[in-house]
């Protein structure tokens, strides 16, 4: 079995200023493949902010959203696998979503299931755990950084 290094990046999100999140990401990319890690995992939420006042007007639909996009365009860009935490809306419905992205494109999402107090003001919670495959054969509930 081939070895994954997997670089975790610690960063605030900027509470609905995703370009600008998205810009950093790119930058943690750009160092993640100098350290030469696989997989990249991003805080939770990190791309519109923790529970924003206009959660329901930032969030956006996953694989088609503008985020997603530019995510998926990094993670061809740098050869990474990523896992980014993001606000998703599906119908009028937002979720508390993880994707998951890498050089052949999108590759899926996880939706968190156990909301905090502050979140179900926001959020609904995700209510299937999906398994996801890549060539680094993880399972999605030990990828995604949120604990399940």
């Amino acid at each position: 079995m081939q070895a994954t290094r997997v670089a975790a990046v610690s960063m605030n999100g900027l509470l609905g200023k995703p370009e600008r999140v998205l810009a950093a990401i790119d930058g943690w990319c750009e160092r993640a493949v100098a350290a030469k890690a696989d997989l990249v995992l991003f805080p939770e939420l990190v791309v519109h902010g923790h529970c924003t006042p206009n959660t329901w007007k930032l969030a956006e639909p996953v694989p088609d959203g503008p985020s997603v996009r530019k995510l998926t365009d990094l993670a061809r860009r740098y050869r990474l696998v990523l896992a980014v935490g993001l606000s998703e809306k599906e119908r009028d419905i937002v979720y508390n979503t993880c994707v998951l992205v890498g050089p052949d494109g999108y590759i899926g999402k996880q939706r968190k299931l156990h909301l905090s107090r502050d979140e179900v003001s926001y959020y609904k919670g995700g209510r299937d755990i999906t398994a996801r495959s890549s060539h680094f054969h993880l399972s999605t509930p030990r990828a995604w950084p949120a604990p399940v």
